[in-house]
């Protein structure tokens, strides 16, 4: 589980990463294979689909436009339905999450 000062450091770490590198924040899916080498414009936040009390991971990826775009369309229950995708699910408590909100970067 995260306390509230591990939740806070990670967000203070995150906020120190974007400034640092605001003119070149890779996409998240550059960890990915096959890798995506565009620079990121967005950060997709991910929220509990359930009332997880204890777990405050707070998950949150920097995206190109376009895989903005695909995480953007796969949030839609239906398309997760119809392309049988599994839920996305918390890094840390293994709960499903949802797509809460993109900001700019």
């Amino acid at each position: 589980m995260t306390t509230s000062a591990e939740a806070q450091s990670v967000t203070e770490a995150r906020t120190m990463a974007l400034a640092m590198f605001a003119s070149n924040v890779p996409c998240f899916f550059q960890l990915m294979d096959p890798s995506c080498e565009k620079a990121a414009a967005w950060v997709a936040y991910f929220a509990h689909e359930e009332n997880t009390a204890g777990c405050e991971h707070d998950m949150a990826w920097p995206v190109c436009e376009e895989h903005r775009a695909a995480i953007q369309r796969m949030a839609s229950p239906f398309w997760r339905m119809w392309l049988a995708s599994p839920s996305l699910c918390c890094e840390k408590c293994e709960t499903p999450v949802r797509l809460d909100r993109v900001e700019a970067i």
